[in-house]
């Protein structure tokens, strides 16, 4: 439950910052601000090759080393710092075309310091390995805070622009990093195992970076190949449109233990269903609320992501009735197969974006990502032996699920 309201408030915060940049740079500068921040979201997951997994998993095996994987995953982030400051270079100039100078030296900036963005993920993992959930709650919520923080400043300062926002956000990564210190010790832990530890990352990293990319893949895409002005648009839809991701996760998450069991395929048949309910509960009303909110939030300008919106909220939806049955990969040790049906909906995203772009627009940006989507969840449900028919929920499911979420017994 920590775990969850520390998801929503840092949710909270996003919703809460996302008005106010989008007010005070319009479209535009909205879309530029949106592909920069979603570039920098990725590249931690690149560079970090899945070494926060792999630590994760470590510790769950045997949590005599914790210092030592600690130690060692901090080395390890350490060493990426050149890796993603010489990346940031071709990044800024293909997917950012058209930065200010200001805008160009604070992304250089925020790219060389992606390796805090890692350690502070590997933080995360052990924290979560070893329960302490409140902890975990709470350095999900800091980066938030200080964002919003920063950003609310600017824009009370008149300084709110581009470059002020990508600093506001890496105030956020610089405050976490220094809070996992703190919270998670490292004393007395020495360097060891890395090629090790690199290489069992390398195999758990394509289903993260599939899950991740397919998020994103649409906010970096979307500025090159459409301009500042429809990729703001976008961005803002992304943003209202996926206010109910963390409900079906959190749904999974909590199911994730009674999944591993794969002699009674009727459990895993129920609670595919009550995910289902709960995606599509959360989805309608994600809808309707953006719809109705989108102008009064964002300003006249922004009107046109309504319909785009609701794209994104279908899309959010047909990944949420897959969580369930992705978890259940997980949890019966067939993360590959989960992978790959990610990859290949991401692949298939990424197959349509150009044509679509061209033909619809920023409208074709979204249906690409919502086409994806319903691929990978159609193939996850395929994997783990769950018809469409069977993954329709019932009225009584709505119920069960919300009781399961938040820990209620009948």
């Amino acid at each position: 439950m920590a775990v969850l309201l520390g998801r929503l408030a840092a949710m909270v915060c996003v919703l809460a910052t996302a008005p106010v940049i989008a007010r005070a740079l319009g479209p535009e500068g909205r879309g530029v601000t949106a592909a920069a921040l979603a570039i920098l979201a990725v590249a931690p997951l690149v560079v970090a090759l899945g070494v926060p997994l792999a630590i994760r998993r470590r510790l769950a095996v045997d949590g005599t080393a914790r210092a030592d994987l600690v130690r060692t995953g901090r080395v390890l982030a350490a060493s990426t710092a050149l890796v993603s400051s010489a990346a940031a270079v071709p990044l800024e100039a293909l997917a950012l075309p058209g930065l200010d100078w200001p805008a160009r030296v604070a992304f250089f900036v925020s790219m060389a310091l992606v390796p805090l963005s890692v350690s502070w993920t590997i933080d995360a993992n052990v924290l979560l390995v070893e329960r302490r959930f409140r902890l975990l709650g709470a350095l999900s919520l800091v980066h938030g805070l200080v964002s919003t923080a920063m950003v609310v400043g600017f824009w009370a300062w008149g300084r709110l622009d581009v470059s002020t926002v990508l600093y506001a956000f890496l105030a956020g990564n610089v405050v976490t990093f220094l809070v996992g210190l703190v919270v998670v010790d490292d004393r007395g832990g020495r360097v060891s195992d890395v090629r090790d530890v690199i290489r069992e990352g390398c195999s758990l990293v394509a289903g993260q970076l599939a899950e991740v990319g397919a998020a994103r893949v649409a906010q970096i895409a979307a500025l090159p190949l459409l301009g500042p002005a429809a990729a703001g648009l976008h961005s803002v839809a992304a943003t209202a449109g996926g206010v109910g991701a963390p409900v079906a996760d959190a749904y999974a998450n909590a199911s994730f233990g009674r999944l591993a069991d794969r002699s009674d395929h009727g459990v895993l048949v129920a609670a595919v269903r009550r995910g289902a309910a709960l995606a599509l509960l959360s989805g309608v009303a994600v809808a309707c609320a953006a719809w109705a909110l989108v102008p009064v939030a964002f300003g006249d300008p922004f009107t046109a992501s309504r319909p785009l919106a609701l794209l994104v909220a279908a899309t959010t939806t047909a990944a949420g009735v897959g969580a369930v049955g992705g978890a259940a990969l997980a949890a019966q040790r067939c993360g590959q197969r989960m992978s790959m049906a990610r990859a290949v909906g991401l692949a298939a995203s990424g197959a349509l974006l150009v044509p679509a772009a061209a033909w619809l627009g920023v409208t074709g940006v979204a249906l690409a990502m919502l086409v994806g989507s319903l691929l990978t969840t159609a193939l996850i449900l395929r994997f783990v032996g769950v018809s469409p028919a069977q993954a329709v929920p019932r009225p009584r499911d709505v119920v069960a699920s919300i009781r399961e979420l938040f820990g209620v017994q009948r």
